[in-house]
């Protein structure tokens, strides 16, 4: 059951409790970080914008590996 469903069944079941009408799901958030980079530091780190992990080109950098060889070593 999703959560709008869910709203509306409680909703149809218990409408008094809903004072503001029908009450609507809200979207989750298109994107979720947790100390988002700027663009410009993006750049500055040699990542695009679209990288999922923008600090794997500074891991590579400094320890002067490939993709190949940094997922190796894991």
């Amino acid at each position: 059951m999703t959560r709008q469903a869910a709203l509306d069944e409680n909703y149809r079941r218990h409408s008094e409790r809903f004072v503001h009408g029908s009450p609507t799901a809200q979207a989750p958030p298109e994107r979720v970080v947790i100390n988002p980079y700027t663009p410009e530091e993006l750049a500055d780190q040699g990542a695009a914008a679209a990288d999922n992990f923008p600090t794997i080109p500074l891991v590579q950098q400094k320890m002067k590996l490939s993709s190949r060889q940094l997922y190796e070593t894991r």
